[in-house]
């Protein structure tokens, strides 16, 4: 996944279990525009093992496979997530950093740090 322009997201590659945002399981073999975030802003984006997370627009998204609650969702989202989804409790915070891991994700912003997932 990555960002190649302040409103627009491009996913490549193994697509299996929603990893890519794009809406299905189907690999990429060529960048693919993630239509969810077009007009919206896009800082930065972060990719695990099987999730990806991207900050547009001050929110917090994450699509991909829930392994141990990597993907920040109750555990009553759909699993695997195929298309982008805002992570609860991170709207309007000032986040400042953030990283996915292979089976976890960590956010830096107002209020302190915050993980999620298998810390292994």
């Amino acid at each position: 996944v990555a960002v190649a322009s302040e409103t627009a997201v491009y996913a490549f590659g193994y697509g299996t279990d929603g990893c890519l945002g794009l809406g299905h399981k189907a690999h990429a073999g060529c960048p693919t525009q993630v239509e969810f975030f077009n007009g919206k802003r896009v800082t930065a984006v972060a990719c695990g093992r099987q999730h990806s997370l991207v900050l547009a627009d001050m929110c917090l998204y994450t699509f991909g496979v829930s392994s141990f609650g990597a993907t920040q969702t109750p555990l009553w989202k759909p699993y695997p997530m195929y298309s982008p989804s805002e992570v609860p409790d991170m709207t309007a915070r000032d986040i400042k950093r953030f990283l996915a891991g292979g089976y976890h994700t960590v956010v830096w912003g107002d209020g302190g740090l915050f993980t999620h997932g298998d810390p292994a």
